[in-house]
């Protein structure tokens, strides 16, 4: 299987503005929307509705959630699809689909 960490300028065209639609390793499915001024919202599965500020990093980005705390991604193409990796490498997630806006509604939640 052939892996390659995604660039700052792909992550950015990826989830800037974009609600992405994932599911984790265990089959928990959760949504994100990535605010172009630098909000992310999370519907997620164990810990309700998350938000906080997210930026990149060297080898990918982070979100401070208000209820988590920071957590720290890669994200990395691998085959035919994208995958969410730990800070630490270990695959968490992979993207079922990207749609274009607030699909969800998050922010005005």
């Amino acid at each position: 299987m052939s892996t390659s960490n995604l660039s700052e300028q792909t992550i950015q065209v990826l989830l800037s503005g974009n609600t992405v639609y994932l599911e984790t390793i265990e089959g928990a499915k959760g949504h994100v929307y990535y605010a172009p001024e630098g909000t992310a919202y999370m519907q997620h599965f164990e810990h309700g509705r998350l938000h906080g500020p997210w930026q990149f990093t060297e080898t990918g980005y982070r979100v401070v959630w208000n209820k988590v705390g920071e957590i720290a991604w890669q994200l990395r193409h691998e085959d035919s699809q994208v995958a969410y990796y730990s800070a630490e490498g270990v695959k968490r997630a992979r993207v079922l689909k990207l749609v274009s806006g607030d699909a969800e509604k998050l922010a005005a939640q």
